[in-house]
């Protein structure tokens, strides 16, 4: 697929925000994860790139999850937040 035609496709699908571009991109370019399962690395770094764009510490999220803690909040809460 051509530059053009990649950047038509993203639009069609709604993704518009350079960042998530960017990551819809390098999932593509590693071989389209998203049909085979997200490979776990690919989700880890994910995860600490957006707890990094958030302000939030990877590993306080992280152990808060695991241990069902609760006390930091979910990340789609401060995305709404920041998108507001």
């Amino acid at each position: 697929m051509a530059g053009d035609d990649w950047a038509a496709h993203l639009d069609r699908l709604g993704i518009c925000d350079e960042r998530h571009r960017h990551i819809a991109t390098e999932a593509a370019l590693l071989g389209g994860h998203v049909a085979k399962g997200i490979h776990p690395m690919l989700a880890i770094a994910s995860l600490k790139k957006t707890c990094r764009m958030l302000g939030v510490s990877f590993w306080a999220y992280l152990t808060d999850r695991l241990t069902n803690a609760g006390k930091v909040p979910p990340l789609a809460d401060r995305m709404r937040q920041r998108a507001a």
